[in-house]
């Protein structure tokens, strides 16, 4: 696992805060009801990574990076992070 450095001067608590605030902004661009809609619509075989353009279709409607995109679909369980 590889592990990431805090920025310098950022406590543990600001750090947290980070990612929570992180995956607030997650949510509210990419609501779990629209995915499971675009998940249905773009991606009926399942999502494989290697082929990704079910991923590029739905972070373009959601107007999101792929790996923002990712990172919703890891949290929602639509992928396994240790894919």
């Amino acid at each position: 696992m590889k592990r990431t450095k805090m920025k310098e001067g950022c406590s543990l608590a600001e750090l947290l805060e980070e990612i929570e605030a992180n995956q607030f902004a997650m949510a509210l661009l990419m609501p779990e009801h629209q995915v499971e809609k675009y998940v249905k619509k773009f991606c009926k075989n399942g999502i494989d990574v290697e082929q990704e353009e079910g991923i590029k279709m739905m972070a373009n409607l959601f107007q999101v990076s792929e790996q923002l995109m990712i990172l919703r679909l890891i949290k929602l369980g639509y992928i396994n992070w240790l894919y």
